[in-house]
This record gives C-alpha cells, structure tokens and sequence, in this order.
C-alpha cells in the first residue's frame, strides 16, 4: 500500500514538472513571437540594392529623412536629412551658397538637396561572426559623420538562453550602451580601464559570450565603415613580393628561410637547416 502510494506521488511530481515545463516553452514562443528570436527576414536582404525598403533604417538613425542605395564595400547606405535652406527656396541664393561651403568645411556634404548625416550597416554584411548558439546575431547599426554610433536594433538572433531566464530585453539594452560611443573608441565587456583608455560595458550576466561576439561585431562593422568613408584611417598594408634568386633551392634550405623569416633574422646565404657553426 505504501509503495502505491510513493508511486502516484512521484507520477504527480512528474505531471506538475512536466507541466510547468510545457507553460514555460509556451511563454518563450510568445515572446520570440513578438520579439527577434529567430525572427523571419526578407530572403534578398543580404542583395537588395534598397536595403532600407526592407529593415527600419530609421530606427537606428534618429532624424534621417532618407537613405541611400547599397554602397561601398563592404556595403553601407547613406543617410540624409533636409537641408535646412529647403524650407525657403526663396532666400538669397548667395546666402545659401555661403552655408552650403560652411557646411562642407565641418564636414557636412549634401546630395542634391539632401543633407548627408551619416551611414547605416547591417552586421552580416560585414562580419557574420556566430555568437553562442553558433550563429550571427543580425544587427542594423548608425553611425553619425563622426565615427559615433547613433543607433542599434537587433534584427534577428538565435540565443536560446535570452528566452530560457534571461530576458530577451537584456541584449536590447546592452546594445544602448554604444549610443554615444565611438568607433574609434577601445571598448570592452567589463569594467573601464581609463589608465589603458579602455571603454567598458557592462556583461549581461549568463550571457558572456553573447555579449563579447556582440562586441566584436559592433567595433568590427563600424571600424570598416568608418575606414571606407574617410572617419579612420585606412589600415595600408606592404604587398607581398616574390623574389627571384636565380637559385634552387633544397627542401632543407627552404625550411631554413621560413623558420628564420618567423623569427625575424635574415637566414646566412649558402647554408642549409642541417648546417651547424663551427667554433
């Protein structure tokens, strides 16, 4: 009797589990329902010359009235506003001219009669870096003509653990933490170091690597926009040269050369890896 007792105990233990298991996977669906988890994107976004037709361009430049085709590689679009002097097409054209020249002196450009205000990109345009479920986090960023980000929205990400006790919120305000930040900023995950002029944000605890690829992503997008529009300095790297010698050379001898090539001394002439000095 009272081992049939332990027995429908252990079944309602079982059930109640079972149960609350089913009511949690229920409230993550809803939320990824409403939220970016695995969200559906448009099958040509990685293509479309207009890709602000299909993400919210908007919403990660503040003030963009609009943008740009693709541009650029790795690509990016263009965001504008109205320029100012739109509003009264009456006004002394000299006047204009004059702000038009003072304008383009701080760096403000115009195309046609659209001012130029900054530039938006999407992640997997650039880097396709996965984070912890083993793939990317899609991410639609802005960044003003100084290298400044303006703007991040996370279209699409694969985490099961935003859904599963943390909240899918806790990645959308740890990307707020860039708002203001630079490109040319050093910014890390942890704490600021301002001895080293590192720039910290705070972790989503649970979720580290998460946020670390995040990072990664923010700083390597940006860096390369910025890079292409003249914001960073372009990183200019020697070319490779071959060298003709008019030589053969043995297996051993090659060997040689890259071992002392990897250790920065330039191999003696005439003398293979087997060689030794003579004292």
């Amino acid at each position: 009797m009272y081992s049939r007792w332990k027995y429908l105990a252990a079944l309602v233990n079982f059930c109640l589990v079972a149960f609350f298991m089913v009511l949690a996977v229920g409230a993550s669906a809803a939320r990824a329902a409403t939220g970016s988890y695995n969200a559906e994107l448009p099958p040509d976004l990685n293509t479309a010359k207009d890709m602000c037709a299909l993400v919210p361009c908007a919403e990660v430049f503040p003030g963009a009235k609009s943008f740009s085709e693709r541009m650029g590689q790795p690509p990016y679009v263009e965001a504008y506003g109205e320029h100012e002097d739109d509003r009264d097409d009456k006004k002394d054209k000299d006047k204009k001219a004059k702000k038009k020249d003072e304008a383009e002196s701080h760096g403000e450009h115009e195309s046609g009669k659209k001012k130029l205000l900054g530039y938006v990109m999407l992640s997997t345009d650039i880097t396709d870096m996965p984070a912890y479920s083993g793939k990317p986090v899609v991410t639609l960023i802005g960044m003003d003509l100084k290298g400044r980000f303006v703007g991040v929205k996370v279209l699409k990400h694969s985490e099961p653990i935003l859904l599963l006790g943390i909240p899918e919120s806790a990645l959308l305000n740890f990307n707020q933490q860039y708002i203001g930040k630079s490109v040319a900023d050093k910014i890390e995950v942890g704490q600021s170091r301002p001895d080293e002029g590192v720039l910290g944000v705070d972790a989503i605890s649970g979720a580290t690597v998460t946020v670390i690829t995040q990072n990664q992503v923010m700083m390597t997008a940006g860096t390369a926009v910025a890079r292409q529009v003249g914001i960073l300095a372009p990183t200019v790297r020697e070319p490779a040269r071959f060298v003709a010698s008019g030589k053969r050379l043995s297996w051993a001898q090659l060997r040689a050369g890259q071992r002392a090539a990897s250790a920065g001394v330039a191999p003696r002439r005439g003398h293979g890896a087997r060689q030794r000095a003579v004292r």
